[in-house]
């Protein structure tokens, strides 16, 4: 039996109660009740040191939030408990008063100044070589006669080492300000790292019987003006491999494709929440997990499809990792090593 997997299913067969115990909260009657979390990519594979605070799956019902809707905000209150849970009802209610201690440090960091700090080293898996051999590799495959391949998606992992720790709730302020029309998203469990994300991709929303998806591909960064940006929306319209990418991603939600999946945590798995009437999830893409001391893993990945120019597909992971990158300070004189040679495919 593969070493480790007995503790790992009794670690999720205890969360799976524990996620029991808070949707049978959840109902039609108390609709604005919601478990917020996320589930990893792939809840075969074994579970890398930095996401093992996550398990396979990570939800929670919040004790306090802040519900946004058209023209007012509502501050709520949950208190999940009944006779069958084994605390008291004055222990519910003590956790909500020392929680409620917690908010307003918290609710001061959301700023819209970056955090200040500069990057000591950058370490990508693959690097720019591993990177060029898998994607002349996946174009292999592709244009192979009678492939019945068409889409490979290489994936890259960035570890940035900052001179000091980075605040993941300053760096979701920043982003919450930089993509508002993306999903934001930040999710920690006690004692555990922070994963973090600015996505654009819905995977679905459901409402009472009824369920919407979005198929989104390509990225452009944004111009320096109307007419710019009018351009590159031409560009990107009229772009073959981006519409051969945006086809394929399409034709895979309505054939329900099963892909080819490889460990990386929650990064591309669902993230959102859960109600009595209502679901929402996202797809837990431009995202990083900031662990305490140690810098961020950032994630972001890449269609390979026919006509695919490998330097082009690096620019794109650049492009999406920069609105991490961006809010902090290069040091020039330290050298950027890109070491590692791991190329991931699925």
């Amino acid at each position: 039996m593969e070493k480790g997997k007995p503790c790992r299913k009794a670690a999720n067969r205890e969360k799976l109660g524990s996620l029991k115990s808070r949707i049978m909260f959840l109902s039609e009657d108390c609709p604005l009740i919601r478990a917020y979390g996320a589930i990893r990519f792939d809840t075969r594979t074994n579970i890398s040191f930095e996401w093992e605070a996550f398990g396979s799956f990570y939800f929670m019902v919040p004790l306090v939030e802040c519900v946004e809707f058209q023209g007012s905000s509502m501050l709520a209150i949950n208190i999940a408990w009944d006779n069958k849970l084994l605390w008291s009802w004055q222990k519910a209610v003590d956790v909500l008063q020392s929680t409620l201690c917690q908010i307003s440090s918290a609710i001061v960091k959301f700023r819209k100044e970056a955090p200040s700090t500069f990057i000591l080293s950058v370490n990508h898996v693959p690097s720019k070589a591993s990177w060029d051999v898998a994607v002349n590799k996946a174009l292999q495959m592709i244009n192979r006669s009678n492939s019945e391949l068409v889409k490979v998606v290489l994936a890259r992992s960035s570890r940035v080492i900052t001179a000091t720790e980075l605040d993941p709730v300053e760096w979701l302020a920043y982003l919450q300000f930089e993509g508002q029309n993306a999903y934001q998203f930040y999710i920690q469990p006690p004692g555990g790292p922070a994963f973090i994300g600015n996505t654009p991709e819905q995977l679905f929303h459901r409402k009472h019987l009824s369920v919407s998806s979005e198929a989104l591909a390509g990225t452009r960064a944004r111009g320096g003006s109307k007419a710019l940006d009018i351009q590159i929306e031409n560009d990107l319209l009229h772009s073959p491999k981006d519409h051969l990418e945006f086809t394929i991603v399409r034709n895979s939600i309505r054939s329900k494709l099963e892909a080819k999946m490889f460990d990386r945590g929650m990064y591309a798995g669902p993230v959102g929440w859960f109600g009595g009437r209502e679901t929402e999830f996202a797809v837990g893409i431009r995202s990083a997990l900031v662990e305490r001391g140690l810098g961020a893993l950032i994630y972001a990945g890449a269609g390979i499809v026919e006509g695919t120019r490998s330097s082009l597909e690096w620019e794109e992971l650049e492009l999406k990792t920069s609105q991490f990158t961006k809010l902090i300070v290069h040091e020039k004189s330290l050298p950027v090593p890109q070491n590692g040679q791991q190329v991931t495919l699925h």
